[in-house]
């Protein structure tokens, strides 16, 4: 199996490289979206990981119908999209479930439930994951 990672944070993204290939994983990483989109390559990936946001901004431009399609032409049959969706500030899984349903995709939203007495410098994490078999998707969410 094959797995993109587009992160920018190294620690963050040696951590998920490190996750990935103990699950089994070839894995890719590249520090930003016009690295993994534009540089010409073909390779199908079976997960490509999108974490792209912080607690207070959001990058629009990786949320559009047209760059949903650019990654879905990235994976193969089966494939899913992990897309972090964190945020103080918006709710944003219901923007990116309705895009990903136009880009011709299923959605499933994933949230971290921390306790925050017991970890109040945490915050949650907010994920959605998409992919075209809706069968694999709520596979993976159980």
């Amino acid at each position: 199996m094959r797995a993109l990672i587009v992160e920018d944070e190294p620690r963050i993204a040696a951590d998920l490289e490190r996750a990935l290939k103990a699950a089994g994983f070839l894995v890719e990483t590249v520090g930003d979206g016009e690295t993994a989109w534009f540089r010409g390559g073909t390779e199908q990936y079976d997960l490509i990981v999108l974490d792209a946001f912080s607690s207070d901004t959001m990058p629009a431009h990786l949320m559009t119908v047209e760059a949903l399609r650019v990654y879905l032409s990235r994976l193969n049959a089966g494939g899913m999209i992990a897309m972090n969706i964190s945020s103080r500030y918006f709710d944003i899984a219901p923007v990116v479930a309705a895009t990903a349903a136009e880009a011709g995709m299923f959605a499933l939203h994933k949230e971290d439930h921390i306790d925050a007495a017991a970890a109040p410098y945490i915050q949650p994490s907010h994920w959605v994951v998409m992919g075209r078999d809706l069968h694999a998707l709520e596979s993976f969410g159980r």
